[in-house]
């Protein structure tokens, strides 16, 4: 796939003496432009495209009811004791060649995407719970270390396919038949508690000159928050376990009750202080609940992703995801998935957004129309239209100017060793 970047770190704005806009310069061969019988340049730039690879950390759910089966209905899961499905219990684990489960759907299309696109990103991989035995008391471990870090090898390295193998290898160690632990899934979903880790631990995902992401995958809503206990057997509890009965019995005290406040705040706030940006899939059939639908709905929001669009600003956004015709978004901002189809093609979508500021260049200088830009692509003038590029006003903000189509690949797709080089000129009328 292109590669993306950031913006406007990721760009290298080198124009003549490496100043980046110049203001005042006299425009002696300025492209075509609504006749003007003389004009001043109110912003030159040159930019040389270099994208930086994004960080993008996969951040995965490995908690016990990943064990269970993609599709309920299939009749070859029904193979516990008393004819009940699969997967309930480390001792009736499905048959992933008849009845595939949620971990081994997920971990089979994850890993053909890493090896897909191995060279289109800086991945890292992790997961929670990560129990430091099988005991029951350590079901709620959180994310404590990144199990496959993001390299800071050079973006012009040959090596990424085999460092990317880092994170396939990590995902096909994890078993369901494996006792909870390190690998094998198992425990409950300390998903807040997970990305307190990146808050105190910024630089597992943080780079200077790049987009920063964290990609949550998850079948399951956020608990394990012992602050909740006081709530148990309250209407302040919402019970994510199979029974609010479940809820009271569970030890320690809370760890059932869905943890949709914390986790929402920590997701913001690693967006607002540490600058990164977390994307939400939800996967598996659990995710249809309505508190799994405003819960990652919150969290996709709060995440800062590139908003989802409806196509052609009123048309559905998928089966289950109309659009709102009042904003032109789809009513679900985050991804969701119930099978291996539907979840490569959500990874696809979300690979496509990552880094999508690549193609966005903010206007220092707000022109009095359209007819005023220019753009050159490596010396040559380029005209605005559907594959090139669109000027983006603004009421009050910044306006920007927008590649789309093939321009927009062409940018992504360059490199170190193969710049692309935009000039944009703004002229205003005398």
């Amino acid at each position: 796939m292109p590669k993306r970047s950031k913006s406007p770190q990721s760009i290298l704005l080198v124009p003549l003496a490496a100043a980046a806009v110049f203001l005042g310069c006299q425009v002696y061969d300025f492209e075509p432009v609504t006749p003007l019988s003389l004009g001043q340049t109110a912003q030159v730039t040159t930019l040389t495209v270099t994208p930086f690879k994004p960080n993008l950390l996969l951040l995965v759910d490995k908690s016990g009811s990943m064990d269970l089966p993609v599709d309920t209905t299939n009749l070859a899961c029904f193979t516990a004791p008393g004819g009940e499905v699969c997967g309930q219990d480390k001792s009736y684990p499905c048959d992933v060649a008849t009845c595939p489960t949620r971990w081994s759907t997920l971990s089979s299309t994850l890993t053909e995407f890493l090896a897909s696109n191995y060279a289109s990103a800086r991945y890292g991989l992790t997961f929670f719970p990560q129990p430091a035995g099988s005991n029951i008391i350590h079901q709620c471990e959180p994310t404590s270390y990144v199990v496959a870090p993001i390299p800071s090898t050079p973006d012009d390295s040959t090596d990424f396919q085999q460092l990317a193998d880092a994170g396939i290898h990590a995902l096909l160690a994890v078993q369901s038949t494996n006792p909870m632990g390190d690998a094998g899934t198992g425990g409950g979903t300390p998903t807040g508690d997970s990305f307190k880790y990146f808050n105190s631990h910024p630089t597992a995902v943080v780079d200077p000159v790049r987009d920063a992401y964290v990609l949550l995958l998850t079948d399951g809503l956020p608990n394990c928050d012992g602050n909740l206990a006081s709530t148990v057997g309250t209407s302040a509890c919402v019970c994510t376990l199979s029974s609010d009965q479940d809820c009271v019995d569970a030890q320690p005290k809370g760890i059932g009750c869905l943890d949709d406040t914390a986790t929402v705040n920590v997701i913001s706030e690693l967006k607002s202080v540490q600058k990164i940006t977390t994307v939400v899939l939800g996967f598996g059939a659990d995710t249809a609940a309505p508190a799994a639908r405003s819960t990652l709905e919150a969290m996709a929001v709060a995440g800062g992703f590139a908003p989802r669009l409806c196509p052609n600003k009123k048309d559905s956004c998928g089966p289950t995801n109309p659009c709102d015709l009042a904003t032109g978004l789809c009513s679900k901002q985050y991804y969701e998935a119930t099978d291996g189809t539907s979840l490569a093609d959500a990874l696809n979508q979300i690979y496509a957004g990552v880094g999508a500021k690549a193609c966005v260049v903010p206007l220092t200088v707000v022109p009095a129309n359209q007819d005023l830009i220019s753009v050159l692509v490596n010396g040559t003038p380029v005209l605005s239209g559907p594959d090139t590029w669109m000027y983006e006003p603004t009421d009050g903000g910044t306006p920007t100017l927008t590649f789309v189509g093939s321009l927009c690949t062409e940018i992504q797709a360059s490199s170190k060793a193969n710049p692309l080089q935009l000039q944009i000129r703004i002229v205003t009328p005398l």
